[in-house]
């Protein structure tokens, strides 16, 4: 049963969209070449060509425009109070965190001040801080933050992906 509701959607759905588009176009076009060439089977010619190359394009487009949308999130200034009030969406605050380089030189306790308790030491100079569950399309793997230091203070901060 799941191998049937695996193949509907990967298959079925998009391919019932494509046909869905496909038909969208070929109407528009017909009317919009209606009004522009006089020779009906020049007409014809011309609207079967344009259906068939213009309509993977705009599914492609519309594929497009619908991952970007549902990946999109915002990357917000880190703030320590949104830091702790925004638990399952820390992955928002990352990029600040790395670019603004706020941690470096900080010590373990300005840290677990700052960001709270780490929730896993790799060892006890790599902490490593989950961001929640990113909005992805595949969901294959969750972001953390890696934070490492070197002779008890902050000298990298990264974000990377673990399985």
């Amino acid at each position: 049963m799941k191998d049937i509701v695996s193949i509907i959607l990967i298959y079925l759905i998009p391919f019932i969209i494509l046909i869905g588009i496909g038909i969208g176009v070929f109407f528009i076009c017909r009317r919009l070449l209606k009004e522009r060439v006089n020779r009906a089977s020049t007409r014809k010619i011309l609207t079967w060509v344009i259906t068939i190359l213009l309509t993977p394009l705009v599914f492609a487009g519309l594929t497009w425009v619908v991952v970007f949308i549902w990946t999109y999130y915002p990357n917000r200034d880190f703030t320590q109070k949104e830091w702790k009030i925004n638990t399952e969406k820390h992955y928002e605050y990352s990029v600040s965190i790395i670019k603004s380089k706020i941690l470096i030189g900080k010590s373990k306790s300005q840290v677990e001040e700052l960001l709270g308790q780490a929730g896993y030491n790799a060892d006890p100079d790599t902490w490593k801080y989950d961001l929640g569950d990113e909005p992805d399309i595949l969901a294959l793997s969750e972001p953390f933050l890696f934070i490492y230091f070197e002779n008890g203070n902050v000298v990298r901060v990264e974000k990377h992906y673990d399985n």
